[in-house]
């Protein structure tokens, strides 16, 4: 469970920065935070809240790449200046400049090792269309087949069952 506050935001910041490296947008154009919650087993963790400043769904525009999106966040991570915990080349910003004593891009790393990120793939067992073209899906699968028939250029989607059509409730 995350629990650390500096953790949480540093996190945060460098996934915002992921976002818009990704969609190839200012940073600025995002918002992060943290929030405090507790889990249905009763244990209080922290949330990370990465959100759209102007209503324009970019968040949402890779909310089904959530595994690119933390490795890109990791990638954030590694200052090309090797600075001690954070500087305007990797977290350090406008949009976190009133939250620099939560910046640690160290104690980030300590969290999303290559581990963590290694098990976001699925397993081989499970990745029937191989390795590269294989990837966990996060979001409810109604929302998913929304997302995925919204989609750019988007004429037609196929969906593969495995196991007894039975278990499957569409």
């Amino acid at each position: 469970l995350l629990q650390d506050e500096t953790v949480a935001f540093s996190l945060a910041a460098a996934i915002r920065s992921a976002i818009a490296d990704m969609l190839g947008i200012q940073s600025d154009e995002l918002g992060c935070a943290t929030k405090e919650v507790r889990t249905d087993g009763g244990a209080i963790c922290r949330s990370i809240l990465v959100y759209d400043n102007n209503a324009s769904g970019y968040v949402s525009a890779v909310s089904g790449r959530i595994d690119s999106v933390l490795r890109n966040a990791a990638r954030a991570l590694h200052c090309p200046k090797s600075c001690d915990s954070a500087c305007q080349h990797c977290l350090d910003d406008y949009g976190t400049r009133f939250q620099k004593e939560l910046l640690n891009r160290h104690a980030a790393l300590a969290f999303l090792t290559d581990n963590w990120i290694r098990g976001l793939q699925l397993p081989a067992e499970d990745a029937f269309f191989g390795p590269e073209r294989s990837c966990a899906e996060y979001q409810p699968l109604t929302e998913a087949i929304w997302r995925e028939l919204a989609a750019p250029g988007s004429t037609s989607l196929q969906i593969y069952l495995h196991g007894d059509v039975a278990d499957w409730d569409l």
